[in-house]
């Protein structure tokens, strides 16, 4: 596995307890009158992770191509404060990236196609419903997919 070199990294978000230590209702800053127990985090999806391969292949005459490959996923998130599940939920997704990259086998120089959200998921990354009954909202979406090429020389 010298050639192919991979990483993995997964996170949980355990924030489901709330144990408040202010039990003073007269004050308005008390945690008894902002307590949000049993609802879920904005913004804050109880998994995500992402996993990497990175492969360097020797093609010879001084050549190399390296090539990086991301799965990123994202379990369902609420993104607006009112926990509406119709605009202000964001579906669990996965998006992908890739690097393919050739250049010198010292490093001296590369170019580079990179490819980010290469399967166009369009996410919401923040909802927003407009006040008093109007029956309206905006939401604003991530970026979407884009290719770039880099190149670069070392002297």
């Amino acid at each position: 596995y010298d050639n192919f070199k991979g990483a993995a990294a997964l996170a949980l978000d355990p924030a489901s307890v709330c144990d408040p230590t202010d039990q003073n209702p007269a004050d308005p800053a008390s945690v008894v009158n902002h307590n949000i127990a049993g609802l879920p985090l904005l913004y804050a999806s109880k998994w995500t992770g992402n996993f990497q391969a990175h492969h360097t292949l020797p093609l010879g005459n001084d050549l190399q191509l390296d090539t990086t490959l991301v799965a990123a996923l994202r379990t369902s998130y609420f993104d607006s404060d009112d926990y509406d599940p119709f605009y202000g939920l964001q579906p669990t997704y996965w998006k992908f990236d890739a690097r393919v990259q050739l250049g010198s086998t010292d490093g001296t120089w590369d170019v580079a196609v990179v490819g980010k959200n290469l399967t166009d998921k369009l996410t919401v990354g923040d909802a927003l419903d407009f006040p008093l009954g109007v029956p309206r909202g905006m939401q604003w979406l991530d970026e979407g997919r884009s290719v770039s090429i880099e190149g670069s020389y070392h002297f």
